[in-house]
């Protein structure tokens, strides 16, 4: 064989080789799964923070304060009476003398009366009654000049003799709005066991929508310390008569103690035929100072606000003398 031929069959041979073995298959690459976007947050540079100028306080100008009114108490003062003097409510003028039992004060103490507006921030709220009382005989009278007038009675039921009784009258239009309110004491200081007061409330305007009212005791105690109130007087000879389109009350009041009696007042209260209170009159005894078993003369005219006056009654009371 020729050299030719030798390698022409070699390389038929090679090729039947590979054609008839095993295939061997490259792998493919695999993708990687697609990625989310992702939204970046683009931080934003801390502000470099730049101290603020320094400004002084402003300094306050002295407001010159109102000149307080000061009340010195004296023989025959009470709370309630300085506090309708000045037109001021018990609550505030017992506020702003940080004063927690009135049978503490002394002749001689100095009492600031409250301005106007510390006596709009004392609540007007009605407290509760702590002794059983009751408001009688009681209506409303209009006056000659277009005011109204609230009379009435206070009667304690408590079986103790009681001080400090205020009432509290609101009007009320027929919508029940409060038109005005007004509160009062009663005349006398101390009302006895069983016994009863006046007390009268006005209004300078009677509101022309005025339909309906509500009246009520916003305060009284059972009194527990006499103090210098004296109870020794006694009415005596008294009567009654009408004197023009007035009636007069007039009379003596006899000091039945022991010890000498001052700053004596008759409280005349004036009822029409069906029991109403029509009048309500306070006048002083005639003597300053009454000795032991002595006699001083009073008298008190009273208008009726309303019917006639049929009937009457007559109270007094009055302080130890010095």
């Amino acid at each position: 064989m020729s050299k030719s031929f030798m390698l022409l069959l070699n390389l038929l041979i090679v090729t039947l080789l590979i054609g008839c073995g095993p295939q061997i298959t490259l792998p493919t690459p695999t993708q990687p799964p697609p990625t989310k976007p992702v939204s970046l947050t683009t931080m934003t540079p801390r502000a470099t923070l730049t101290p603020a100028p320094s400004t002084p306080i402003p300094t306050d100008s002295p407001t010159p304060s109102p000149t307080p009114i000061i009340h010195v108490l004296k023989q025959g003062d009470s709370l309630w009476g300085i506090a309708w003097d000045y037109g001021v409510s018990l609550e505030a003028l017992q506020k702003i003398n940080n004063i927690t039992d009135p049978r503490t004060l002394q002749i001689g103490q100095e009492l600031i009366i409250p301005r106007q507006e510390d006596d709009l921030a004392v609540p007007s709220t009605p407290t509760p009654t702590p002794v059983p009382l009751k408001i009688i005989n009681m209506d409303f009278y209009e006056t000659p000049t277009g005011g109204l007038w609230c009379l009435g009675e206070v009667q304690n039921l408590s079986g103790a003799d009681v001080e400090l009784v205020q009432v509290r009258i609101s009007l009320y239009d027929a919508d029940r709005r409060v038109l005005l309110e007004k509160s009062a004491f009663t005349t006398l200081d101390i009302i006895a066991q069983d016994g009863r007061a006046p007390f009268t409330v006005l209004f300078e305007q009677k509101p022309a929508d005025f339909a309906a009212y509500q009246l009520w005791i916003v305060s009284g105690e059972t009194m527990t310390h006499l103090g210098n109130r004296y109870r020794e007087l006694q009415v005596i000879n008294d009567e009654g008569k009408l004197s023009g389109n007035a009636f007069v009350v007039s009379g003596q009041v006899q000091n039945q103690g022991e010890l000498a009696a001052t700053d004596i007042s008759l409280v005349v209260t004036a009822y029409d035929k069906e029991g109403l209170v029509t009048g309500v009159r306070q006048v002083p005894a005639e003597t300053e100072t009454v000795a032991p078993g002595a006699l001083s003369r009073f008298q008190a005219r009273i208008v009726p606000a309303g019917g006639d006056i049929v009937s009457y009654s007559v109270q007094v009371q009055g302080w130890q003398g010095e």
